[in-house]
């Protein structure tokens, strides 16, 4: 779900002509909800200032959180994922940082995804690929690894 709205809304309305304050709406949410049904969302509601879409509803995207950041990127912008560091492509026998994420992923997170069959189930390890597809399919243009020193993950930005 995400929900936005205008910070200092209330002060701006109540020293603003109620005219202007609806002509001001109308064009943030002329530019929102087009950005939000682009980017697959739902709009759910509107409640003074504020708009709410879902995403990942009515139809299932296992790239919905992706989806729901690209919809709020101002322009020029880009996000940034936070992901455990495993190697870039699967090798046998795997070292213990892989070792760690796979048996996350068996006894945790597929377990409790594998009864939907809408989802992705990738589980917790996920490859640099793997996050670029889901970032594409998301609306991104462009995914790119940063050179951030730390052991234990792996920092990606995200452009449109």
């Amino acid at each position: 779900m995400l929900f936005a709205d205008l910070r200092g809304f209330t002060p701006y309305s109540e020293r603003t002509a109620p005219d202007q304050v609806v002509g001001m709406l109308n064009q943030y949410f002329g530019r929102a909800v087009p950005l939000l049904l682009a980017n697959g969302g739902t709009v759910v509601q509107f409640v003074g200032d504020a708009v709410m879409a879902l995403f990942n509803a009515p139809a299932r995207q296992p790239d919905h959180a992706l989806r729901a950041a690209r919809a709020m990127l101002a322009e020029g912008g880009s996000v940034v994922v936070a992901d455990e560091r495993v190697e870039d492509h699967f090798t046998a026998p795997a070292p213990d940082r892989d070792r760690r994420a796979y048996g996350w992923s068996v006894v945790s997170c597929l377990p409790s995804v594998m009864g939907d069959p809408e989802t992705a189930a990738t589980g917790a390890v996920l490859r640099p690929a793997t996050l670029a597809g889901y970032a594409a399919a998301a609306g991104f243009g462009h995914t790119e690894t940063l050179g951030v020193e730390a052991e234990d993950w792996r920092f990606y930005r995200l452009l449109p």
